[in-house]
């Protein structure tokens, strides 16, 4: 996919997209885009996925934007409570 489809699927600026593709690289080598390498992280990544299947949302959860996963802080004001005391 590239930069500029998967930053609509994101939600993210392309510059947040290459950023992410560059941390991936530091964290899994210089080579995870090569076949073989490719296949060894996902096939290791569903392996986790279907020994853990309750971590998979909240991976997915946390790998959303921001933007997506915040109401903002009227929504949020709006849905708490109206019954808290005031600090005596």
């Amino acid at each position: 996919m590239s930069p500029a489809r998967t930053k609509d699927e994101l939600h993210v600026h392309v510059n947040t997209v290459a950023q992410r593709l560059e941390r991936v690289g530091r964290l899994l080598g210089a080579d995870w885009q090569d076949p073989a390498r490719a296949l060894e992280v996902q096939l290791a990544l569903r392996l986790r996925r279907l020994a853990d299947p309750g971590r998979t949302r909240h991976t997915e959860e946390a790998l959303r934007p921001r933007s997506a996963t915040r109401a903002s802080s009227d929504e949020t004001r709006a849905a708490l409570p109206q019954t808290t005391k005031p600090i005596e």
